[in-house]
């Protein structure tokens, strides 16, 4: 069986060279707002750097990765395609999950593609396509069947080409950590017929789904909920606006937001929660 990339098993990630996505935060905090239910479900963070140009991430990666988290609502996806080297879905959201994923460079000039992350852990991905996915599977299970310490709940509406957000973020267990905690907001785009490069040497045409559009938090590592213990029971409020591409089908928009705890360069997943337009 062949390794298309070796894998790797990280419970850190770095996050001290990633460039800043686009933000348009309007900053609310109120510290204590309760109009979102926000239950104590932990959730799966899935992220696969990617590309249209990569033959084995069309045949290995993607693939895999669908096996992995069909079916299962408590795995959130997302491809972060390149924005150097070019994909056919460039975006600095995509680039910046590359990089804290030790996929990819800030450049460009440095990229090794696909991987694969479930939460914290990384692998590549290998030509038995269920061998990956039964890798994948593992660590969503072993995440979603933890008690979550946080959650977010999201709100999310269009007015024209401006999409608004507000996260409601509840902290469950009284025995957290000090870290600095995080929220950050993704939005990826299902359902775009496109070319992708296979390991055959050609192009097919796939429907691309969980494709990485924008962030609208300030940088991809999100914008700080509260630095220090958070007590049991603290909710906290965020709210968010930008603008999204008039060529993005609106209902096929999913806003994503993932919960970070950070402690000097090392980030660390907590939880995710998403919604569809």
């Amino acid at each position: 069986m062949k390794n298309v990339s070796k894998i790797i098993l990280s419970t850190v990630l770095v996050v001290s060279t990633f460039t800043a996505c686009k933000k348009e935060d309007t900053g609310s905090n109120n510290g204590g707002g309760n109009q979102i239910n926000v239950t104590q479900v932990q959730n799966a963070l899935v992220v696969e750097p990617t590309a249209t140009w990569c033959g084995p991430c069309g045949t290995y990666g993607r693939p895999a990765t669908e096996l992995a988290i069909e079916g299962n609502n408590k795995a959130v996806a997302i491809y972060a395609h390149l924005k150097a080297p070019s994909s056919d879905y460039p975006s600095q959201l995509g680039q910046d999950l590359a990089v804290i994923y030790g996929a990819a460079n800030a450049t460009g000039s440095s990229y090794s593609i696909p991987k694969i992350a479930v939460g914290n852990n990384i692998t590549g991905a290998y030509t038995d396509l269920n061998y990956t996915a039964n890798i994948l599977k593992g660590w969503i299970n072993t995440i979603t069947a933890k008690t979550s310490n946080v959650n977010t709940k999201i709100e999310a509406s269009i007015s024209g080409n401006t999409l608004n957000v507000k996260t409601n973020t509840k902290f469950f267990s009284a025995g957290m950590d000090s870290f600095t905690y995080k929220v950050a907001i993704y939005v990826t785009e299902d359902n775009i017929s496109g070319r992708q490069f296979m390991s055959s040497g050609s192009y097919q045409n796939i429907t691309h789904n969980h494709v990485s559009r924008l962030c609208l938090s300030s940088n991809v590592a999100g914008d700080e909920l509260m630095a220090g213990k958070p007590a049991s029971g603290t909710v906290i409020s965020k709210e968010f606006s930008g603008s999204i591409d008039a060529a993005w089908k609106k209902e096929n928009l999913t806003v994503i937001a993932v919960i970070w705890r950070q402690k000097g360069n090392s980030l660390v997943f907590e939880n995710v929660d998403k919604i569809d337009l």
